[in-house]
């Protein structure tokens, strides 16, 4: 018993280790926003102020997007959900965050959720 306990620590701790991972260092908005309780384990796209999309720290072009995007839809079909997290660099232009969300939607994402940081 003490045996799968421990197995199952381990798993979580890795599985929280590749969701940090996810995260490309940038500048948030900074907006009071609400507050998750616990941290979102869909995808992550990272929109740099350059305006490249990076996603588990490769960066992609829209061909490469709609895949990871479709395949993600298709597992959380399977699974239960898909969330799909926007994370912008708040130096980047409005109008690329915009055509993401856009993009996004189009490909069948049904919310979009957009990460802040607390001011």
């Amino acid at each position: 018993m003490v045996d799968v306990v421990f197995l199952l620590i381990v798993f979580f701790m890795t599985a929280a280790r590749f969701a940090r991972e996810q995260r490309a260092p940038m500048e948030l908005p900074r907006e009071a926003g609400e507050v998750e309780q616990e941290e979102a384990a869909g995808l992550v796209v990272n929109l740099l102020d350059d305006g490249r999309i990076v996603v588990q720290d490769e960066a992609v072009d829209g061909e490469r997007l709609e895949t990871l995007v479709l395949a993600h839809l298709e597992a959380g079909r399977r699974g239960g959900g898909a969330t799909v997290t926007v994370r912008a660099d708040r130096r980047g232009s409005t109008d690329a965050l915009n055509g993401l969300v856009r993009r996004l939607e189009e490909l069948g994402v049904d919310g979009v959720s957009v990460g802040t940081e607390r001011p």
